[in-house]
């Protein structure tokens, strides 16, 4: 009882006094980014949380939408990161199982012999020896005997016998041991080392959750991404079929026009190499239609080729509303998941520093036992055969070298150079705003101006048709018309899906997406 009495004062003392070594964590502080000098000041909606939150609604696309969904259920990407929440979830409960008692049953059985060389012999008493010294002799004996395992009855029995016959006692001894219990241990955290460690465990729990939704929104936008390639391959294909169905036209007017003598070789050669040459484009389209439609089908989480029958219907390129950005939502920087999630590793790593301080201090453990122990196996779980211990137990490092010094200077090394990352990814995720506000308003202004070249192409390919036709021109500027309406109407469906693609892009910036994603397709 007095042990008992002892060990629970200790444990509240321990409780009382305990506090948590090392530093508390402090979020970061970072700089404010100003992106008035490239928003609009035009009667546009603004981006909102709300609209970051769905953004791709504002592409007006449902089968697009429908991809994106189906994207978060089988992606082989999320459920990778899914996996690695529930491993580091388990990670976190190995942590806080360090709070609590650990109680183990123990159970041993052991038949000793021991060699004969290890016996002590027993002289025949000489008439000269004294009471004293047989006493001594025998004590010795009993005291060899119990500890190699052999009973009291037997030692008394075996050295009476020794020193009645006067024979040296020199045979090896052989005994049984039983023994059936449990152990308990319990660390008493007084300086926070354990639970800095359920601290840190808990962060990189944080950590992970912010790596999954980093992942839905780079996800959802690399569909998008190659749901606007897909569709851009399919324009550019239809512009090439377009013009070379014009084109073939036109060579078989020139061949036709030379069998009657109004027209000569040279315009047809023209026409057909013109002819060829917008043919000798479209496998290379093909191509890139093909490539990005298994790309999205890979991010899809099926198998290349699934898509094709659901992609072969020609839809426009997907646009989106907001022409201009008026707004950024406050803190929009630091609520992407990729920024979030270098946050959280420096919560756990600010917590590994306190970890390797508390390992400065003593610690104190709580230790006890209970169970039987008996040389006979029918009174193992005899009341005479019940053992306890119970008692508290003391380390405190006097002399490692300087290592844990070390260690900690480790952590805090480890600490700077996260606070570094933190603030180089906040600078990134600026960078890729501004690169994305900028990209998006210049593409916008060239598609503009592609859409006019366009217009223009189309007239001169009239009139210069109407000319050669009527004998007012020569055939090269029919050629060069129908040449430059090609590659416009091309560059302007390249600029169509940029325009797009560079929306997405400024939405993955921001970090859009995953809220509404988790809430749809959480775990």
């Amino acid at each position: 009882m007095r042990l008992l009495s002892i060990s629970i004062i200790i444990i509240i003392v321990a409780n009382i006094c305990g506090c948590s070594v090392g530093p508390d964590y402090a979020p970061p502080q970072v700089l404010d980014f100003d992106y008035a000098d490239l928003l609009s000041d035009e009667a546009q909606q603004p981006l909102t949380t709300e609209s970051l939150t769905q953004w791709w609604q504002t592409l007006n696309d449902p089968l697009l939408t429908e991809l994106i969904h189906e994207g978060l259920e089988g992606s082989l990407d999320l459920k990778n990161a899914h996996a690695s929440i529930r491993e580091v979830r388990a990670r976190l409960g190995i942590a806080r199982a360090g709070l609590l008692p650990q109680l183990d049953s123990t159970g041993q059985y052991n038949h000793n012999r021991t060699s004969a060389n290890m016996t002590p012999e027993v002289e025949q008493p000489s008439l000269i020896k004294s009471a004293a010294q047989t006493a001594f002799q025998n004590a010795v004996n009993s005291s060899v005997r119990d500890a190699l395992g052999m009973g009291n009855n037997q030692t008394q029995s075996s050295s009476g016998s020794s020193a009645a016959s006067g024979v040296n006692q020199s045979t090896p001894l052989e005994g049984d041991y039983y023994q059936a219990g449990f152990d308990a241990t319990w660390e008493i955290d007084i300086f926070g080392g354990t639970r800095r460690s359920v601290q840190a465990a808990g962060a990189d729990l944080l950590a992970q959750e912010e790596n999954l939704n980093s992942v839905r929104v780079s996800l959802a936008a690399e569909i998008a991404l190659s749901y606007v390639d897909v569709r851009t391959a399919q324009r550019r294909l239809a512009v090439a079929l377009e013009n070379l169905t014009t084109q073939q036209g036109t060579l078989e007017i020139l061949e036709s026009r030379q069998k009657t003598g109004l027209s000569d070789e040279l315009a047809v050669q023209q026409a057909r190499y013109n002819l060829e040459r917008t043919r000798s484009t479209i496998p290379g389209i093909r191509t890139d239609l093909e490539r990005a439609m298994n790309s999205l089908a890979v991010l899809t989480g099926v198998m290349p080729g699934t898509l094709h029958s659901r992609l072969e219907e020609k839809t426009p390129i997907p646009t989106g509303t907001l022409k201009t950005v008026t707004g950024i939502p406050a803190d929009t920087l630091r609520q992407r998941p990729d920024v979030r999630v270098i946050e959280r590793q420096l919560m756990a790593q600010t917590a590994r520093v306190g970890v390797a301080t508390a390992d400065l201090y003593p610690k104190l453990y709580l230790l006890g036992s209970i169970g039987w122990e008996s040389l006979n196996e029918s009174k193992l779980f005899s009341s005479h055969s019940l053992a306890w211990s119970l008692g508290p137990r003391i380390s405190w490092p006097i002399f490692h070298g300087g290592s844990i010094r070390a260690n900690i200077e480790v952590q805090n090394a480890v600490l700077e150079q996260l606070v570094i990352q933190y603030e180089k990814a906040v600078l990134q995720a600026a960078q890729e705003v501004r690169d994305a506000l900028v990209a998006y308003a210049q593409e916008q202004q060239r598609r503009e101006t592609l859409i006019k070249a366009v217009e223009a192409a189309q007239t001169a390919v009239d009139i210069s048709q109407d000319k050669y036709k009527n004998g007012l021109t020569d055939f090269n500027n029919v050629l060069d018309a129908q040449r430059s309406l090609l590659s416009f109407q091309g560059d302007l469906a390249i600029s169509e899906g940029t325009v797009t693609g560079n929306l997405v892009r400024l939405y993955k910036a921001l970090g859009g997406g995953w809220q509404a994603i988790e809430s749809a397709g959480g775990e």
